[in-house]
């Protein structure tokens, strides 16, 4: 096609032109219609949809009506495809403007060329009109367009507003467009659509529109709406046919409802009429003329007559054709309404009955062991014994009490629906009642209720008239699609009638009790109804098959044809009919009629059924087929009728030529023969005894063959045609299925075995004497006749037998191996697995399973070749191909349970097996439609059609069973969910959700998945789906109703809007979309849905994903001030009124405001939330309860609960609330019984010394009978004790490490155990069980913490690097690792490769690989560039991963050490050096935007980053390769972004001075051009900022010096802090230093919220009032000491002190949050330390220095009333051994108003560099020479001081006069200005010093140890002192 497109152009042909591209269209519009992304086919629709835009004359020229639609259809269809599935928007955008442009000339070229044609015909003043005005339809649809924007634009919350919808504001006219009709039936409420129907009663598609009201009603479980409807549908359709039929002129309907009732059929023959009305006249005319002419007078007369005469006959003739032709038209809508109406009742009675108790394991459906799925008739407890002789009585041929009452209460409703009148609409729906009569039905069991008016009778009463209205409604719709040959309505109406009674047998099976009278309806009573209906359906549908010629299928004698795990398109493919479920109907319906004895009608279907399948399920239909004909043949002897074969029988082969057989019944009529028949009854005149004597007669007659040897020789002829192997396997499946009916003796009970002798006639009963024990081989059929009962029914085989099926089982597979039956040879495996797990033996189990799961994969060793992720070398495509279907499925049922019930001990093995199962589930998603091959597709993609088109997966129990299907599915999601693996479990649930909602129809199961989803996306940081997600659970969306449709959700009373992952947290419309989550809750009507345990669920995982979000935020939570006076009211407030508060109550919720809040006090507000919506549900269960559903909800609430605590830094609390989940675990009476050994097999840990035994042993007696209540049988609970697997209890032991170690051991001033200690305990036992249990990613996780615990314990950083690399050993070259895992196995690599040092660039590569492919994995845009440059495509969909702040951390390192690689290799090549720093820089500004691209910014490591790049900028700007001012930038942000909180941060922002000083000298160093007036200016002002930036970094040291010097606080500060500081005191801090986590021993399980009050309630009960500034201080300085000692050692020696070198990067948070508490509370701290703002002006904007404005303007901090040299010491890198001097001196003061050229011509500024060893010499000399002088501590640990020249003179004029102190003062001065002389100096280091700068005073001693202090530098004010160094530098 497109090369005919090319070619059309090419001649220039648009016609054919279009012709291919409509062509191209119609074999893509299935793509196009269920949406499926493809890219070829985008592709070939651009080009299609751009040779549309260069042909719109072709589009534009003169079509029909209908050709014209479908183009604009077309054109429509294509653009919204494109619109949809384009990735770029401002493609989708234009192709979507060009699509609407090209629709809209082609309509109004249509409507011009409409309205041309009317001018044509039409006079001037209609003309006119139509010119002025559109047509009432395009008004009409135009306003419902409108209407349907604004719906849409508020939310569709006012839908009524689509109620005015005329062109002039009126209601429908009921001339519109059927388009138009359909809309507003569809957006309109059910009672305004119907009334808006109703006006339609007239238009003749009334009824279409009935139906699809009816739909939508059933679609929104509104069932009363329909049921109230439905008496005004039929009334009015039965008085318009009897009005058009005119059966009684007096009707007494007036004349305008007459009208109305004729307007439809008018319509019918408009057409016909309006074009020949006038000639037909014509015509008649002439022809009677013409007749008069030729024929006599005589015979005129006589056609005179005749015409006269016949008149009236011709009228009626006419209006029965009209009637006849009107039925037509409406007979298929007549079926969907009678339909729908029917699935109205049933669901009424679904409604009416009890719900059923729980599902249990021990109860299997009767359906499993009926004659469709077992292939026999089982033998049960209460089935009658014996063959009861037929009795010669004839019953009595007045019906029942309760029959008649029946049949009264029917024709009293027919009379109300004809109104008195006969033969009305109702005659054709009624007509379906007299199809299926049936001899045998005068005996059928009838309902007898009692008449004492108890309410259960009632009850009883009121249901099988539901029932019955049902039935008949379902009777009429079957009938009706057969009669006028709409076969797929047939289909459907069948398939809804055995749908619905297989629900109503389950349920009813289900809720059987001892006691029947307490039973609401019987299955007796609901088979009585519902077979009639199965035997019309039965027969229906397979002379539906005949008369479409589909019988031929079963010409294949391919036995394996019906097992085969292939797609096999006979047996397989139901677009037609599904044959699978035909056979499964009809074998069902043969029992029924077996069990009611009616046995001329099982004859007849299973005649019909042997011939047309070809005999091929002979063996399951004969054994009743023959006992049937024996049964007829004892009731014509028994009411004397003639022998077979009888009469008409005989007569029809004299007919005929042929006798009429079993093998041509089906295509043989049978004749009987005219007159009397040789049944002769004496007459009488008695009316009871006629009636009995026609009774008789019919009892004497049958109309199917009883040749019951001709039976026995055709189904012997098919035995011989049978394989061998078949019959094998099929017998081994009957032992197994009787050996498991054994299990089901006391729940099932056989219908129709409790009635009276004188119904049921030659019932069946056994003699077990009769039946012989089983044999491991089929038994020989070939002579058996099937005379005893024995023969037809087969004996459950007792557990002793289990031994023969197991023999059976073995000898199947031999001869299935022999004869490479693969298919069969799988389930032959996959049942003997089965029965050895049945049995106990699980080793046996797994060996069947594992060889089932190789042959239906065709492979050899699956389990042991898989790795994860493949094995060998196939691919998903290749797999399906090579197993099929059904062998995928197999496959992954098979690998599910083997994880589940086998390998139970080994969480690596048992995650591999679920890995592998994933997979296969996955293999079925892509087996038919181009569905999404990534796994993160799947988050937003939902299986809105089947899961593969024509195809029922469970139609075949055997290779495919649904109920194990859920299960598996169920096990997968929540064990690939719990071990991390989030991206591989979102195809699972895909497949999961699908299965649930569509195929189950179960609310519960999709609720319960969608859950499991939210939480998973959770975990992925999809924000945005899962917000989505949780919304639509909230208010009920998307769950299925019985019905067929979906539950009515809530409508939300505020406008939708979507949390967008790709902008922060503190954007507006984020913020709302997470307070509406936060506050929205369910109602009431939901919860009454989800039940209890569902929304506690839902509850949950809302929480998660709020802490999910909050651990987004880098920040610690930090309460607003604004809220820490109302906090205690609000908490206790909210702790009395939740537990009586209504769940919906939202009177007050979260606020947030981005203006008013930050990040810390959102995250405290969010934390706060969440802490009070679970402590209501805190619980603790009953110490006897065995319910492991309940268990497992407190234990996950008090996980949720310990994660908010510790997110709120109450690390005691968390622990306490972790350990209680363990003491939960070990004293519950769930894991006491023998079913699981949990908690782990060893002896309980150290830290958690009370056993179990010893917590139970005074309750042994209770507990024994607790257990006794089997509460495994459930699915649910067992399901949810599965759960609590040893992988959860590691969970929780991670739960509990990660709290100990979070907090801060040491620093508690209250006695109690030490956690660190605890931690290392606890930590060592965790790793222990991990190894025991095969656990490598928890081990891994609990080795992090452990390195963590060393952090927080001040050990140095190498004691970690063993627990590193088990790590990396751990996790590294395993091929399916968990996103979990790959990031716990990035940050130990990280680590490790800080703490490797030099030589680490390939590990920090490697981190950086992993974290990309994570990255892409969660579908970023990211690529790797050479040298480890990090490029995003096409920026980042989602800010939220975690993956980013390690990737900023890891690239950072990458750059550091490419820059130390170029700086450390300069001196072999100073030409190149120039170019690897070019690549650090690039890799370090691709480090920077990934780290401001996160959500979780952590100012710290872009701190580093923005410094790192003004180090590398500095060497660039050395050798003129970057440019200053960016340089200057990135260093000015490195000031701006650093919160100066701490030491280290305070630091760093000295060394960003000393760089910007280096950078503005460097380029004052430079020479500058001649005549370069403007560098001339520019190198003044670079001399002054650099005296500037100089003066700033020892401002920042005396900072840092006077923040050493106040952790100390003296005596007048160490009183109590006052309650008001206690409150803001941060909670990390109260708990570290009075809640010492410890003494685990002692936690008992949590009781109650009490447990667990706010801090200000705590403040407030005096608790802390021994706190002091003292306690606090130090606590601070503890917290300093641990960063400092975790940023020590590293990769990082090349620069110092970066804050991200931190082992703990919530160290620095911590002492960020102490900083502004002492700001706000502590005076002393808030005066001394005040940090100098940054010259901004002078660094952003040095253009603006003018040499005549005073300093002032620029800086006014710029002054000094003195000289002042500045002297300071900076090292660049650690790893070179000297260091640069950076002096700035001003030569006179400098005031705030001198201009700014007298202060440069003042300045003067330079470098030198130092060795760093003479340097610490000579600052050792000045230290010990000071302590020497003053016996004191040497000053440089205070602050940074300088002495002005008056406070020296007086020193000098001071100091002592004694001679021998001058003498020694003298001397050391001298030695220290020789040793300072030498340093500055080397040249002069032999000469004598001539000159002694230094006065008689200490003064000038402890101010040169200041200066030359490597980590401070100083300032010096005396005059010769600066003038004897300057001399020294100069």
């Amino acid at each position: 096609m497109m090369v005919a497109i090319d070619l059309a152009l090419h001649l220039n042909d648009s016609s054919d032109t279009l012709q291919a591209v409509v062509n191209c269209y119609g074999l893509l519009a299935p793509i196009i219609f269920n949406q499926i992304p493809s890219e070829p086919v985008i592709e070939v629709l651009l080009k299609c949809f751009t040779v549309l835009l260069e042909i719109p004359d072709v589009l534009k020229q003169k079509h029909t009506a209908s050709t014209t639609e479908c183009l604009q259809h077309m054109v429509a269809s294509i653009t919204y495809y494109l619109a949809k599935s384009l990735d770029s928007t401002h493609l989708a955008s234009s192709v979507l403007e060009s699509g609407k442009q090209l629709l809209q000339e082609i309509t109004e070229y249509s409507q011009q060329s409409f309205k041309k044609t009317l001018s044509e015909e039409q006079d001037g003043k209609k003309t006119a009109l139509t010119n002025e005005e559109p047509s009432e339809q395009q008004k009409a649809l135009e306003a419902i367009i409108m209407k349907n924007m604004r719906a849409e634009a508020l939310g569709n919350n006012d839908v009524t507003s689509s109620i005015k919808i005329g062109p002039h504001g009126c209601d429908l006219s009921g001339q519109e467009d059927p388009v138009v009709l359909y809309m507003v039936i569809e957006n309109s409420p059910l009672h305004h659509a119907f009334k808006e129907v109703m006006k339609l009663k007239q238009k003749s598609r009334f009824l279409e529109f009935v139906v699809h009201l009816l739909q939508k009603a059933l679609l929104e479980d509104e069932l009363d709406l329909v049921l109230e409807w439905k008496q005004n549908i039929l009334n009015w359709l039965s008085r318009r046919d009897d009005a058009l039929f005119e059966l009684k002129k007096h009707s007494g309907l007036p004349v305008e409802e007459t009208k109305d009732f004729t307007a439809s059929v008018i319509e019918f023959n408009a057409k016909k009429q309006k074009g020949d009305k006038s000639g037909r006249k014509l015509l008649q005319k002439k022809l009677l003329n013409a007749m008069k002419c030729q024929i006599s007078e005589r015979e005129v007369k006589a056609v005179d007559i005749l015409l006269n005469q016949l008149a009236a006959f011709i009228k009626r003739h006419q209006r029965r054709q009209k009637l006849r032709q009107m039925r037509i038209e409406d007979s298929l809508w007549r079926c969907h309404v009678n339909l729908s109406l029917a699935r109205a009742h049933l669901g009424m009675l679904r409604r009416k009955l009890r719900p059923p108790p729980q599902l249990c394991f021990s109860r299997l459906p009767q359906s499993f062991f009926s004659l469709a799925h077992s292939g026999m008739l089982v033998m049960w407890k209460n089935t009658p014994q014996h063959i009861r002789p037929p009795e010669l009585t004839l019953p009595k041929a007045q019906p029942h009490q309760g029959q008649q009452t029946k049949q009264n209460k029917r024709n009293h409703r027919a009379k109300q629906i004809n109104q008195g009148e006969p033969n009305g609409s109702d005659e054709e729906l009624n007509s379906a009642e007299s199809v299926v009569g049936d001899v045998d039905s005068t005996f059928q069991q009838t309902h007898n209720p009692e008449a004492d008016g108890a309410s259960a009778d009632q009850t009883a009463s009121q249901l099988l008239d539901i029932l019955d209205k049902a039935s008949t409604h379902m009777r009429r719709a079957i009938v009706l699609s057969h009669r006028w040959g709409y076969w797929t309505t047939l289909q459907w109406a069948c398939r809804i009638l055995w749908d619905q009674c297989c629900t109503l047998t389950l349920m009813l099976e289900q809720s059987q009790e001892p006691n029947a009278n307490a039973r609401q309806l019987t299955i007796q009573q609901l088979y009585t109804e519902i077979t009639p209906l199965l035997v019309l359906a039965s027969d229906l549908l397979m002379d539906m098959m005949e008369k479409l010629k589909l019988w031929n299928v079963y010409d294949d004698e391919d036995g394996e044809l019906e097992a085969s795990l292939y797609f096999s398109a006979p047996v397989d493919d139901r677009t037609v009919i599904d044959l699978r479920w035909l056979r499964t109907l009809v074998l069902h319906t043969l029992e029924l009629l077996y069990y009611q004895a009616k046995w001329e009608t099982l004859a007849h279907l299973a005649l019909l059924f042997n011939t047309y399948t070809r005999e091929r399920y002979s063996h399951m239909v004969t054994p009743v087929l023959v006992h049937a004909q024996r049964r007829l043949l004892d009731r014509i002897s028994c009411f004397g009728g003639p022998p077979a074969p009888q009469p008409h029988f005989t007569y029809t082969e004299i007919i005929s030529g042929e006798k009429v057989t079993c093998k041509n019944y089906a295509s043989r009529q049978v004749l009987f023969p005219t007159g009397k028949g040789p049944i002769i009854i004496a007459p009488s005149d008695a009316p009871e005894i006629k009636e009995l004597a026609d009774v008789q007669r019919a009892m004497c007659l049958v109309r199917v063959p009883l040749d019951v040897e001709e039976t026995l020789h055709c189904f012997r002829e098919t035995l011989m045609r049978q394989h061998h192997k078949l019959l094998t396997f099929q017998h081994s499946k009957k032992l197994l299925l009787l050996l498991l009916a054994d299990t089901q003796q006391t729940y099932v009970e056989v219908p129709f075995s409790k009635e009276t002798s004188s119904i049921l006639q030659g019932k069946v009963e056994l003699s077990l004497a009769a039946c012989t024990p089983p044999d491991i081989n089929p038994p020989d059929l070939s002579k058996e006749d099937f005379s005893s009962l024995g023969s037809i029914y087969s004996t459950t085989l007792p557990h002793t037998q289990l031994q023969t099926v197991f023999t059976s089982y073995n000898n199947s597979i031999k001869y299935l191996k022999a004869n490479k039956c693969n298919s069969f040879l799988v389930q032959a495996h996959h049942d003997l697995g089965n029965l050895h797990f049945y049995n106990g033996n699980l080793k046996s189990a797994h060996s069947c399973w594992t060889k089932a799961l190789d042959c239906a994969l065709q492979s050899y060793g699956v389990l042991e070749s898989w790795d994860g992720d493949t094995w060998g070398s196939s691919s998903s495509q290749e797999t399906l191909r090579h197993a099929g279907i059904w062998g995928c499925l197999q496959g992954a049922v098979l690998s599910a349970k083997i994880a589940q019930h086998i390998l139970t001990l080994n969480i690596h093995q048992r995650t591999k097996c679920c890995l592998l199962s994933a997979k296969l589930f996955k293999c079925l998603l892509t087996a038919s439609l181009p569905r999404p091959m990534m796994d993160l597709s799947y988050s937003t993609y939902s299986l809105e059609t089947e899961l593969i088109p024509g195809i029922d997966l469970f139609s075949e129990p055997d290779r495919g069973n649904l109920g194990t299907t859920v299960a598996s599915l169920s096990f997968l999601s929540h064990w690939l969910y719990t071990s991390g693996h989030f991206l591989r479990v979102l195809p699972v649930l895909a497949l999961y959700l699908y299965i649930a909602r569509t195929v189950c129809r179960d609310p519960h199961l999709t609720v319960s998945c969608r859950i499991i989803k939210v939480k998973v996306l959770t975990e992925l940081g999809c924000f945005t789906q899962a917000i989505k997600e949780l919304g639509s659970l909230t208010f009920g969306e998307g769950i299925p109703v019985p019905n067929g449709g979906l539950h009515r959700a809530e409508k939300p009373s505020w406008e939708k809007k979507i949390f967008n992952e790709g902008k922060p947290l503190m954007d507006p419309s984020n913020l709302q979309v997470l307070e509406d989550t936060v506050n929205k809750r369910p109602s009431t009507d939901i919860i009454a849905l989800y039940g209890s345990r569902l929304t506690k669920q839902l509850l949950m995982a809302k929480v998660h994903l709020i802490l999910a979000i909050c651990s987004t935020i880098h920040d610690l939570p930090n309460s607003p001030p604004s809220e820490l006076a109302e906090s205690e009211k609000q908490s206790s407030f909210k702790q009395s009124c939740l537990p009586d508060a209504s769940i919906s109550d939202e009177s007050k919720g979260l606020q947030i405001t981005a203006k008013k809040h930050t990040l810390g006090e959102i995250k405290a507000m969010l934390l706060k939330e969440t802490h009070v919506l679970l402590i209501p549900e805190l619980f603790t269960p009953d110490p006897l309860s065995t319910d492991p559903e309940e268990l497992e909800l407190a234990l996950e609430i008090r996980l949720l609960l310990s994660n908010i605590n510790m997110q709120q830094g109450r690390m005691a609390a968390s622990a306490d609330l972790s350990v209680s989940t363990l003491r939960l675990i070990q004293r519950s009476p769930v894991f006491q019984s023998d079913y699981r050994p949990l908690p782990p097999p060893r002896p309980p840990s150290s830290a958690l010394r009370r056993a179990r035994a010893k917590a139970h042993q005074t309750n042994s007696k209770e507990l024994k009978t607790v257990l006794d209540l089997h509460s495994e049988d459930v699915p649910a609970t067992v399901e949810a004790r599965e759960r609590m697997h040893v992988l959860f209890w590691l969970r929780c032991r991670l739960a509990v490490v990660r709290s100990l170690v979070g907090h801060i051991p040491g620093t508690a001033i209250c006695s109690g155990a030490d956690s660190s200690s605890e931690a290392l305990q606890l930590l060592k036992e965790g790793l222990a069980e991990a190894e025991a249990w095969g656990d490598p990613d928890t081990k891994a996780l609990l080795l992090l913490q452990g390195v963590q615990l060393n952090t927080h314990c001040g050990r140095p950083r190498e004691d970690n690097a063993s627990m590193l690399q088990e790590i990396v050993s751990l996790l590294s070259g395993r091929s399916a690792l968990s996103l979990r895992s790959q990031m716990t196995l990035a940050e130990a690599v990280l680590l490790l490769s800080e703490l490797r040092g030099a030589g680490s660039q390939t590990l920090h590569l490697l981190t950086q690989k992993l974290l990309l492919q994570q990255l892409n994995a969660t579908g970023e845009s990211v690529n790797l560039k050479n040298g480890g440059v990090v490029e995003l495509l096409a920026g980042m969909k989602n800010i939220y991963h975690p993956q980013l702040p390690l990737l900023s951390k890891t690239t950072m390192r990458i750059g550091l050490s490419l820059a130390s690689q170029a700086l450390s290799g300069s001196s072999e090549g100073d030409d190149d050096l120039w170019k690897p720093l070019i690549s650090a820089q690039e890799v370090l500004q691709s480090a920077l935007s990934i780290c401001q691209a996160s959500a979780s910014r952590d100012r710290q490591l872009e701190a580093d980053i923005l410094f790192c790049i003004g180090v590398v900028g500095r060497h660039l700007i050395s050798i003129q390769k970057s440019n200053p001012q960016k340089v200057l930038e990135a260093l000015f942000g490195c000031l701006t972004t650093t919160d100066h909180t701490n030491r280290q941060s305070l630091q760093l922002t000295r060394r960003c001075y000393l760089e910007m000083a280096l950078i503005y000298l460097q380029e004052c160093e430079q020479t500058p051009s001649p005549g370069g007036t403007s560098k001339e200016t520019a190198k003044e002002a670079c001399l002054l900022l650099c005296w500037v930036c100089c003066r700033m970094a020892l401002k920042m040291s005396e900072v840092i010096g006077k923040c050493v010097s106040l952790h100390g606080f003296t005596g007048e500060t160490e009183g109590s802090i006052p309650l008001t500081s206690m409150k803001a005191l941060p909670a990390f801090a109260l708990n570290d230093l009075f809640l010492p986590c410890g003494g685990l021993e002692h936690v008992e399980t949590v009781t109650s919220p009490k447990s667990f009050i706010d801090t200000e309630r705590e403040v407030n009960s005096g608790k802390y009032t021994q706190l002091t500034w003292v306690h606090v201080s130090r606590y601070c300085t503890h917290l300093s000491n641990l960063l400092q000692v975790s940023s020590q050692p590293g990769v990082m020696q090349d620069i110092d002190g970066l804050l991200s070198a931190s082992g703990d990067p919530k160290l620095a948070l911590r002492l960020s949050q102490l900083h502004t508490f002492f700001r706000h509370h502590h005076p002393s701290y808030r005066e001394q330390l005040n940090i100098p703002h940054p010259p901004t002006a002078l660094i952003l904007e040095p253009q603006r220095i003018q040499h005549d404005q005073p300093l002032s303007d620029l800086w006014p901090s710029a002054s000094t009333e003195v000289q002042e040299l500045s002297i300071l010491w900076y090292r660049p890198s650690s790893q070179q051994n000297t260091v640069l001097l950076l002096f700035s001196v001003n030569d006179t003061p400098i005031s705030a108003i001198t201009p700014i050229a007298d202060a440069i011509a003042a300045i003067q500024a330079g470098q030198r560099t130092i060795s760093l060893e003479r340097l610490r010499a000579v600052h050792t000399l000045l230290s010990s020479t000071c302590v020497e002088v003053e016996g004191r501590v040497s000053p440089s640990t205070n602050s940074v001081s300088s002495t002005s020249q008056k406070e020296e003179n007086q020193n000098t004029r001071a100091s002592p006069s004694s001679t021998p102190q001058q003498d020694m003062l003298l001397e050391m001065a001298t030695r220290v200005c020789t040793e300072i002389r030498n340093l500055l100096k080397p040249d002069f280091s032999s000469a004598p010093l001539t000159e002694m700068p230094i006065g008689q005073s200490t003064k000038y001693l402890e101010n040169l140890e200041r200066c030359f202090n490597p980590a401070t530098g100083g300032t010096l004010q005396n005059t010769a002192l600066i003038s004897w160094i300057l001399s020294l530098l100069n």
